[in-house]
């Protein structure tokens, strides 16, 4: 029996008397569990082989049983090769394939007002904290005016959409993991974590991405980009580890500065 920790949740592979594996996921938040149970019977099946099948769940002990699916965690390929990029490819087909489910009747929530909102609570949060500069606050404050006041697309988003949730099979497709995120929001938000943490150093994984994919952004969603990677940023440095919060610093800093020199070039 394999096990690893998600931060709120741990995972173990367990095999039956037959020799049939199973995964056994057990959430300490109870949120999370019920967020990861309804995605599961909501929109994960749509996915078809492209993600584990919810099998059980139990909600007194917070645990999820799932289907086993055999593969190569995409984290472990090595860097820079045409291996990761095949990988990226498929990513995109897979994150294609989510953001074409119907979402359903919509959520009386407005998703731009939602989001911020959650921006303007880290920036207190990181004000508070001692986090953030004057100047910062005040940019992303400003920030979170324009977006509450922006049209954004929005769909099914996974909301940790990076390699370390996807697993390459043996025919060559992307299996994702782990939907306890997931919800309707901005589409965007799916991209913002590949953006700043991956393609940034490696441009062509941001080409095999879209090639699966099948839509580039535009003008308007490449805005987007920057805020919710403002709001990454944010987050990041607020919760995060020590190499998380320093992600979240620098990336923060540099997306600060450069709107607000953005906007002194308007003016």
């Amino acid at each position: 029996m394999a096990r690893r920790g998600l931060g709120s949740a741990s995972v173990a592979v367990v095999t039956d008397p037959s020799g049939n594996r199973y995964v056994l996921k057990k959430h300490t938040a109870q949120e999370r569990f019920d967020a990861e149970v309804h995605a599961y019977r909501t929109w994960v099946p749509s996915l078809g082989g492209h993600a584990p099948r919810l099998l059980a769940a139990d909600p007194d002990s917070r645990s999820l049983v799932l289907s086993f699916i055999p593969g190569t965690p995409v984290v472990d390929l090595p860097p820079g090769t045409s291996a990761q990029r095949r990988a990226f490819a498929a990513a995109g087909e897979t994150l294609r394939r989510l953001h074409q489910i119907p979402p359903g009747p919509r959520p009386s929530a407005d998703v731009p007002l939602y989001l911020a909102n959650r921006m303007r609570w880290w920036t207190a949060r990181a004000r508070d904290a001692g986090l953030i500069s004057p100047a910062e606050c005040h940019e992303l404050d400003r920030t979170a005016d324009r977006l509450a006041r922006t049209v954004v697309g929005s769909t099914i988003c996974h909301l940790d959409y990076q390699p370390r949730n996807w697993l390459l099979t043996s025919d060559g497709s992307v299996c994702v993991v782990d939907f306890e995120h997931t919800r309707r929001d901005a589409r965007v938000r799916d991209l913002v974590r590949l953006e700043y943490r991956w393609w940034r150093s490696d441009p062509r994984l941001r080409e095999a991405f879209f090639a699966g994919y099948g839509h580039h952004l535009g003008e308007a969603e490449a805005e987007l980009m920057i805020i919710f990677g403002m709001l990454d940023g944010l987050t990041s440095l607020v919760r995060g580890d020590q190499g998380l919060a320093a992600y979240g610093r620098t990336l923060l800093a540099e997306l600060t500065s450069s709107r607000r020199e953005a906007a002194h070039g308007r003016a």
